[in-house]
């Protein structure tokens, strides 16, 4: 086989565009070997803030087997397979084994959620030159969300250089460009844009406001308070569902920044208002205390 370099790319296809259309283009101006597309199940599993996404990795469950992959790369870095069928919430539920080692400091206190099950179509071919030679591996990529009504399905290209052909490559990535596709972040998951939607895309527990030197100080105030009660907000299902301690955590510190807030800047709300939601908010605090407490011994 072909050596081919160490880096994917990968492009979208535009939404008028399925895999049999770009195939019906490429072989106008190409000569290609295809390959049957080979279709499997996955089920995606991350943190709920998505720390082996930042880390651009993924945890893949496919039917008994794990695999924590290299998104970037899409090589397979570790794999554990799930002989009997153990309930795998956290790093420490996997037996020792080298997948288990790689995902403990990302994953650290946080549970392992089912993010999205999909359905894959790959379709592989090898493009030719005069002499029949192979000089480019390309992947056309079907995803579909099995767990979203709503989810559509996205298509995705994969590219990987043969080693001596690159400018071949370099021509094909321009071809690809004028057929209307258009250079993507990574797999497929980055190519669909998120998981199947049930769970926030971008969450921090960190305030994330965007704020302008213009603004006033009323305005700027009501995008700090609004962003700490939607960390509030998407965090109390965790909490009533006992997912992690991490949920609660975040809860209160947003509970906590809010009443701090509340303190800091002045002449937004009249005395009465202020003291009024500061007394609020201490309630909620003290009603989380004991399961706080809770929480913290059974990580200790």
């Amino acid at each position: 086989m072909a050596a081919t370099s160490d880096n994917s790319e990968y492009y979208s296809l535009p939404d008028t565009m399925d895999r049999a259309e770009l195939l019906r283009k490429l072989a106008t101006d190409y000569n290609f070997v295809l390959n049957p597309p080979q279709k499997k199940k996955e089920e995606f599993f991350d943190t709920f803030d998505r720390r082996l996404h930042g880390a651009n990795l993924a945890l893949i469950k496919e039917g008994n087997s794990y695999y924590l992959k290299d998104l970037t790369q899409g090589d397979t870095l570790a794999t554990f397979e799930d002989t009997n069928n153990i309930s795998l919430k956290f790093w420490w539920d996997f037996p020792k084994c080298d997948l288990r080692k790689k995902i403990k400091p990302l994953t650290d206190i946080r549970a392992l959620l089912s993010l999205a099950n999909i359905q894959r179509s790959i379709a592989a071919l090898r493009l030719l030159n005069e002499d029949k030679k192979t000089v480019l591996f390309v992947y056309i990529k079907d995803l579909k969300m099995l767990d979203s009504i709503h989810s559509k399905p996205a298509v995705v290209m994969q590219i990987k250089t043969v080693r001596g052909y690159e400018h071949q490559a370099v021509s094909f990535k321009k071809y690809l460009g004028t057929i209307g596709l258009t250079n993507s972040d990574g797999d497929l998951i980055s190519a669909a844009g998120s998981f199947s939607g049930k769970y926030p895309l971008n969450y921090s527990s960190k305030i994330n406001v965007h704020l302008m030197p213009e603004m006033k100080a009323q305005d700027a105030a009501k995008l700090i308070f609004r962003n700490l009660l939607e960390t509030m907000q998407v965090n109390v299902f965790g909490i009533i569902e006992d997912i992690d301690t991490e949920f609660l955590h975040d809860f209160r510190v947003a509970v906590r920044r809010t009443r701090s807030a509340l303190s800091q800047i002045k002449n937004i709300f009249s005395p009465e208002d202020t003291d009024k939601f500061k007394e609020a908010f201490s309630i909620i605090g003290k009603a989380t205390n004991e399961l706080r407490d809770l929480d913290v011994y059974l990580l200790s």
